[in-house]
């Protein structure tokens, strides 16, 4: 999906964002969907890769993606808010041992491997796609 989207000019460069090693030019926090989590998500929307257009992509990419924050898990904290690069919000929250990803009631994730390191940011594994 990441790469569809980058292989369009009018879209933004979400891999050289995500992947740019120098943090002075931003750190993200990222909750992936599992390659499973993807496939459910497009089973039940009754398409293919193929047929998503690259604008739904985009969106529902920045979605999964929280600028100028590297959080990891022991950073969160139960009801924890943050601004996605759509600019819409997600909520962070703890049952338990057990941690996911809530966006106001619509769907939730779990986050399913934590603390994924990089240069410029930090990704969870989750096992859904988050709707807005």
């Amino acid at each position: 999906a990441l790469a569809k989207v980058s292989a369009d000019p009018m879209q933004p460069n979400l891999v050289g964002l995500l992947s740019d090693p120098n943090p002075a030019n931003g750190v993200y926090t990222v909750f992936a969907p599992d390659n499973t989590a993807f496939a459910n998500w497009l089973t039940a929307n009754n398409t293919t890769l193929a047929d998503v257009d690259v604008a739904t992509l985009a969106n529902r990419i920045k979605y999964h993606v929280i600028p100028g924050a590297n959080v990891r898990q022991a950073d969160i904290t139960n009801g924890l808010e943050a601004a996605t690069l759509t600019g819409n919000n997600i909520t962070l929250v703890i049952d338990g041992a057990s941690y996911s990803v809530n966006v106001f009631g619509n769907n939730s994730a779990n986050i399913i491997e934590t603390d994924i390191q990089s240069q410029n940011g930090v990704m969870h594994i989750i096992d859904s796609v988050l709707e807005e």
